[in-house]
């Protein structure tokens, strides 16, 4: 499919653009406009794209200049700027979520939490929420978010001013499209575990769909993987592990030896019990399509093929066809409702975090 942003190749010679999350049809796009400018420079806005209808929205990202950050005096750190797409089901509305971790001003930059906005398709405009959230998200490389049921997922340091960062503080968090509020998600006493591995720092954790459903893979430096799966996103001891993948180490490697847990990515479940992985080896970025042949733990699951080596500066999204349209749309329910915008809640209850809002 031809880019739509070829005209602009004259004006900006290193235009750069990255997939920063897929649902229902509708691919997240970040569009830098010079790819090698400092942060300081950096100049970027998000498309929206359809590739079934070939549709294309391209959105100019909201320039706080106030916001909470600021009055809290606050520093944003636009290099560690986080994207979700959301779906609300209420009023049938494809909403973006934009995180933006924030700093106190002290001698050593101390993570103070996150400041949020967030666009919404259908009035085609963004807001602010009005309070910092208490939680550094980690969404890897891909800088996307995991979503479920139309809600954005992402692995979170829970309370990062007051944090070690150490796995005590780690949970997933979930965004409401519905509310534009945080919750945790219930996690079992065996991701608590994980989280507090003693090698913690060794294993690369990611978050995944199979099945439909929440996973997590936990990549270790003994060339192994683990899945686990929340089977019923309301209950916390749900979890369990399904299976565990030895990863080929000789037939990934790149020049230097290395391959790179932090690029790789859970793609696809097929019928034929066998799943697909995007690896991309470090350094050099190129990426291999990589396909396992399940069986039940304990046993360890093999490569059944490398299927694709697609070469640098590659990623890799699922994509259901469908035919959601991008021309915005005012909705009844957003307008009923004018004063949401003001009293949007990112502040955590206990009892949120004890709730799912799959």
């Amino acid at each position: 499919m031809d880019s739509p942003f070829k005209s602009q190749l004259v004006k900006y010679p290193y235009l750069g653009i990255e997939t920063r999350g897929s649902y229902n049809g509708l691919i997240l796009l970040s569009i830098l406009k010079d790819m090698h400018a400092s942060v300081a420079d950096l100049e970027e806005s998000l498309c929206l794209c359809n590739p079934s209808t070939k549709e294309f929205k391209e959105i100019s990202i909201l320039n706080v200049k106030h916001g909470p950050a600021y009055n809290m005096k606050l520093i944003r750190k636009k290099a560690a700027v986080i994207y979700g797409l959301g779906h609300n089901c209420n009023t049938d509305n494809y909403k973006i979520v934009k995180v933006v971790p924030v700093s106190a001003m002290t001698p050593l930059p101390v993570c103070y939490g996150s400041e949020v906005q967030v666009y919404t398709l259908g009035l085609d405009s963004w807001k602010t929420l009005p309070d910092i959230i208490p939680y550094k998200l980690d969404a890897g490389y891909h800088k996307a978010a995991t979503v479920i049921n139309g809600a954005p997922q992402w692995i979170a340091c829970r309370d990062p001013v007051n944090s070690d960062f150490s796995g005590n503080s780690k949970c997933i968090v979930s965004f409401d499209s519905g509310g534009d509020n945080f919750r945790e998600v219930p996690i079992s006493t065996q991701i608590v575990e994980e989280f507090n591995h003693h090698e913690s720092h060794n294993r690369v954790k990611t978050l995944g769909v199979l099945g439909g459903c929440l996973c997590l893979i936990v990549y270790d430096h003994y060339h192994t993987y683990e899945v686990w799966v929340m089977n019923d996103c309301k209950t916390r001891e749900s979890w369990n592990k399904l299976y565990v993948g030895q990863i080929p180490v000789k037939d990934l490697m790149d020049a230097h030896g290395h391959v790179d847990y932090y690029n790789s990515k859970f793609v696809w479940e097929f019928k034929n019990d066998e799943v697909l992985f995007a690896v991309k080896r470090k350094y050099l970025y190129y990426t291999n399509l990589v396909t396992y042949d399940l069986v039940p733990v304990p046993e360890k699951s093999k490569v059944s093929k490398i299927r694709d080596f697609l070469g640098q500066n590659c990623s890799v999204e699922t994509y259901l066809v469908s035919l959601v349209s991008l021309n915005p749309r005012i909705y009844e329910r957003e307008q009923e409702h004018p004063n949401t915008q003001a009293q949007a809640l990112s502040k955590i209850s206990l009892k949120g975090r004890e709730e799912s809002i799959c």
